[in-house]
């Protein structure tokens, strides 16, 4: 599958301010990361790297858990890398702008941690390789990803301006349950207009 970094990150920095309020899913996979952190990490560290910090949901917690390390935060997102730095009270020397298929470090880290980026890379094998490269001997990659199974559940994507129908005035709703033959209940509905979604 082919990637539009320039997309993503467009997208991203396009919906940074409502991040926090409609991470309903990543808050759950923080929360399962979180636990398998505390299960299986160990309790010390002197230097963590965070890929894809986003607006910092993860960050927060891992700072709370490991205090007193050294905590690095990469995104491909600038604004985003310097909002999770001023929220986490981060230097912002610790953050690293980028694709993290292509930034290089120039130090080590004990662990490595990631909740829902990992399903944008272009060239997984490749970057989990560098990405090793950077771990101390003994080091861990910790990582949450979306797969291909993802949403399995979902029968059918309706975009309205794909099928000429508006949310606002309830005529794509209506032209969903005629096809479909179901009912309010069994739609999940997402969307990011104020007007015709809320």
């Amino acid at each position: 599958m082919l990637i539009d970094k320039t997309e993503v990150e467009y997208r991203f920095k396009k919906s940074m301010e409502s991040y926090d309020e409609n991470a309903h899913a990543q808050k759950m996979v923080i929360r399962h990361l979180m636990e398998l952190l505390n299960a299986y990490s160990p309790l010390v560290c002197n230097r963590i790297l965070e890929v894809g910090c986003g607006t910092g949901l993860l960050t927060k917690q891992l700072k709370e858990k490991y205090t007193g390390c050294e905590l690095w935060v990469n995104d491909l997102v600038d604004a985003m890398c310097s909002k999770t730095a001023d929220r986490c009270q981060l230097s912002p020397k610790h953050c690293v702008v980028g694709d993290i298929e292509q930034v290089t470090f120039e130090r080590r880290f004990e662990l490595i941690v990631s909740a829902s980026t990992f399903q944008w890379l272009v060239h997984p094998a490749q970057t989990f390789a560098r990405l090793a490269g950077y771990l101390y001997q003994g080091g861990q990659l910790v990582f949450s990803t979306f797969g291909k199974d993802n949403y399995k559940e979902l029968k059918k994507l309706y975009l309205s301006s794909s099928i000429g129908k508006r949310k606002s005035t309830g005529n794509l709703f209506n032209e969903i349950y005629n096809k479909e033959n179901c009912r309010a209940s069994e739609i999940i509905h997402i969307g990011d207009a104020k007007k015709g979604d809320y």
